[in-house]
């Protein structure tokens, strides 16, 4: 699934807007690794910028627009989305990433949108559109409240419209959670899991203003960044269809008193590799590799090969970096080929992966295919055979 966090700054700036940020998303690269995005709207100037990548949450910190629009983040009366994709519908490319910009006779929307819509396609306009988020945000664009009429499946949206230029969005079902707290000296915090929300403002010093509220599904809310604690919600049009989501969190208020200690554990040890430390006494890696590079992924682009589509059959894992070694066929083709982050992953060497290329790595003289993670639904029956998309 994918995850969305974000801050909503007040007057007071006694507080480090622009480091939750930067750590949001690499917590959020638990919840997605296919692309990263941002927003940032200045409330006072009516006016955002937005930049996305497909590519890792703890590359795109690195990345130098990214860089300044995480340290705009910290300016008074600032609102920032964030967004860390795990694709479900549509590729994995730049005009699948979010946010989503709408720009039309003056008025200006940004937004994103966590979860799978299962009857968009089937909807008029459908092809215009590259994935189920941009069909669904032009259509709140377009229609308001009335939209979520027309939305089943899983869905939390979080918007910013230059209609109301002082108001956060958020609107969900019961299929996708999110979180806010309240920050002590003004500002908000949000992230989609409680447990991750918790760790990222314990993490950064930021005081608790009351508890972290989960919010309640079936409602717009609007925070107004001038009074915060003054939200409003109201109860939208609901759609023919309804699912559930469960969660342990579901009933529960959380204070800033070690609740979620495994959520934090995990977080923590995702932050520490990835800074080259461990948290672990165990022979740990040393190092979270994203899963494509920039560079990788601009290489398979320029071959062409992005999202071709072949039979991977493992041979070699190495424990230190995650990353698992083999054979790649593809096209009548056989390429050396490596698939990372694949620690908790149980394969045998029979093992045959119907896996998407994501990237190339330059090898000097040969070329390494970069795939998809294998997972047990990509794992191929022995008289399967894979259809190659060239």
């Amino acid at each position: 699934m994918c995850g969305i966090a974000g801050f909503v700054t007040a007057n007071s700036r006694e507080y480090s807007a622009s480091k939750f940020i930067s750590d949001s998303f690499i917590a959020g690269s638990l919840r997605g690794v296919h692309s990263s995005g941002i927003a940032v709207i200045d409330t006072e100037k009516e006016l955002y910028e937005s930049h996305k990548l497909p590519i890792n949450g703890t590359f795109f910190v690195e990345d130098t627009v990214a860089k300044r629009l995480i340290t705009a983040s910290q300016s008074s009366n600032h609102i920032t989305i964030t967004h860390t994709r795990h694709a479900t519908v549509g590729a994995i490319g730049y005009a699948t990433a979010h946010p989503f910009e709408i720009n039309d006779q003056g008025r200006s929307f940004v937004g994103v949108h966590n979860g799978t819509l299962t009857n968009w396609s089937s909807k008029k306009n459908a092809n215009y559109y590259n994935v189920d988020s941009e069909w669904a945000l032009n259509h709140i664009f377009d229609n308001g409240d009335e939209a979520f009429k027309d939305f089943t499946g899983a869905f939390v949206f979080a918007w910013w419209d230059s209609v109301d230029p002082d108001i956060l969005n958020i609107a969900l079902n019961n299929q996708r959670p999110m979180h806010v707290a309240f920050i002590e000296g003004g500002g908000m915090a949000y992230a989609s899991e409680a447990g991750m929300l918790y760790w990222l403002m314990e993490r950064n010093n930021l005081k608790l203003d009351g508890k972290i509220r989960m919010l309640t599904a079936g409602n717009h809310y609007k925070f107004n960044v001038k009074d915060l604690k003054a939200f409003t919600k109201k109860v939208f049009p609901k759609p023919s269809y309804t699912g559930s989501y469960t969660s342990s969190t579901s009933s529960r208020s959380y204070t800033n008193t070690g609740s979620y200690r495994t959520v934090v554990e995990k977080v923590q040890d995702l932050i520490d590799r990835v800074s080259g430390k461990s948290s672990s006494k165990e022979d740990t890696p040393t190092r979270s590799i994203p899963s494509v590079t920039k560079e990788e992924y601009e290489n398979a682009k320029n071959l062409s090969v992005h999202m071709t589509e072949g039979v991977f059959i493992p041979k070699l894992f190495v424990y230190s970096t995650g990353e698992l070694k083999g054979k790649f066929t593809a096209a009548g083709m056989e390429w050396e080929a490596v698939a990372r982050n694949c620690h908790n992953l149980s394969w045998q060497a029979d093992h045959r992966y119907g896996l998407k290329v994501v990237g190339i790595q330059d090898g000097g003289a040969d070329l390494v295919a970069v795939l998809m993670r294998p997972n047990a639904t990509n794992l191929m029956a022995e008289d399967e055979e894979v259809v190659c998309e060239c």
